[in-house]
């Protein structure tokens, strides 16, 4: 009997985006360790539910979320999109402040904006 190992598949992750709040928060060294872990097929501490999803997402194309957690207990998520068009690192609370992932500081500036002239 012979076992035949694959290699995970990497994932393309070009360009790289980061909320303002995470590159304030976040060690930038375990930032990129988990960029690393991610582009692995390692997807950190997602349950199992999520890394089945990640699975078939990277054989039959989908949006890929990783999460990890940096040396001062700070947990944050790094998603790619399903065209791998962008990977964002973000904390999970950059995701319900504008409930999109991959937004860039002027989308952020519009949102606050908005919210205090109502």
């Amino acid at each position: 009997m012979s076992l035949l190992f694959v290699p995970p598949r990497k994932v393309d992750i070009a360009p790289l985006h980061f909320t303002p709040r995470v590159l304030r928060l976040v060690n930038i060294v375990d930032i990129f360790d988990a960029v690393e872990r991610h582009k692995k097929g390692d997807w950190g501490l997602v349950s199992l539910s999520d890394a089945e999803r990640n699975k078939i997402a990277l054989a039959y194309g989908g949006r890929l979320t990783s999460a990890y957690q940096d040396g001062k207990g700070v947990r944050f998520w790094i998603t790619t999109e399903a065209d791998r068009s962008k990977t964002t690192v973000l904390l999970p609370r950059d995701n319900r402040d504008n409930n999109n992932p991959g937004f860039l500081f002027p989308n952020l500036a519009h949102g606050i904006l908005r919210r205090f002239s109502h």
